[in-house]
């Protein structure tokens, strides 16, 4: 996993990842758990989340 950060020093980030289980990535976005939710809150992820894909 690598982090990346906003040029313009704003608090955009991104992170660029290898899914093996894309599917159950894509559900998890769409109806996070608890747990999920929490972990996200915790670190200060701001909805909406955008996912972008290799082709």
């Amino acid at each position: 996993m690598t982090d990346h950060v906003a040029a313009d020093g704003s608090n955009n980030v991104a992170i660029t990842a290898d899914i093996q289980d894309m599917a159950g990535l894509q559900a998890l976005m769409a109806s996070p758990t608890l747990e999920a939710a929490a972990q996200e809150e915790s670190h200060g992820v701001l909805p909406p989340m955008t996912a972008y894909i290799e082709k």
